[in-house]
């Protein structure tokens, strides 16, 4: 099991991204940036993707999702990252191996707690 740690989601992050896209590359719009990733290298670190997204708070994975500015959180309650890249590069990470979904499109997001989108995370 990998411990959501922000050095775990910077070093699966970096593994999975690449720096130009690819006939292959899936494409991720998150909350901050737009980033393609490597599909083999997703498929090899799913499940830590996966161990790591399972340790959010359980708001993530019940009845249309959580706010962007709860996942600093997790799920003891304790303050894992203060960084928002680093949240949106672990939901990113997520919505590639497609276990995290954004419920409201981007022009919904001004209407939402502080301006933030909503993920769900589905671990099933």
């Amino acid at each position: 099991m990998m411990e959501l740690l922000p050095i775990n989601v910077k070093e699966v992050f970096m593994a999975c991204a690449v720096n130009e896209i690819q006939d292959d590359s899936i494409v991720i719009e998150g909350c901050l940036s737009k980033t393609p990733f490597n599909p083999k290298a997703l498929e090899i670190h799913k499940e830590d993707i996966k161990s790591m997204l399972s340790q959010l708070p359980e708001g993530f994975s019940k009845g249309g999702g959580w706010s962007f500015i709860m996942a600093c959180d997790n799920k003891e309650g304790a303050q894992w990252t203060g960084d928002h890249t680093t949240m949106d590069n672990l939901f990113k990470l997520g919505m590639a191996i497609e276990k995290v979904v954004c419920p409201f499109p981007r022009n919904m997001w001004p209407a939402l707690a502080g301006g933030m989108p909503y993920y769900e995370v589905t671990l099933d």
